[in-house]
């Protein structure tokens, strides 16, 4: 019996990533932040969870709009226990480099 041969493998490139383009990851996102905030006005006056979707609405727009940007910094400075679990967030949907690397 031979040995197979892995360097072959070591060499091959690796497969494309099939992500859509950062312009389309950043219109779904506002589009989902927007949705939410219209979805929660509407929901107000009835019996549910309106303020709770605005809120989420507002956490999902705060890299795009400036007052709920400055909306969420007031939740992680006036509820401390919010600040990691928020940071989580935007450590994982919304990471410092979005853009794809230019080849």
């Amino acid at each position: 019996m031979t040995d197979p041969n892995f360097q072959a493998l070591e060499k091959a490139p690796a497969p494309p990533q099939r992500h859509p383009p950062h312009w389309i990851r950043h219109l779904i996102r506002q589009l989902i932040g927007w949705a939410l905030i219209i979805i929660g006005i509407i929901d107000l006056p009835l019996p549910g969870p309106g303020w709770l979707i605005i809120g989420l609405g507002a956490i999902v727009l705060a890299p795009y709009v400036r007052i709920f940007h400055r909306f969420v910094e007031w939740l992680k400075r006036k509820f401390p226990q919010l600040r990691e679990p928020l940071d989580r967030f935007e450590r994982r949907h919304f990471p410092p480099h979005d853009d794809p690397p230019q080849t």
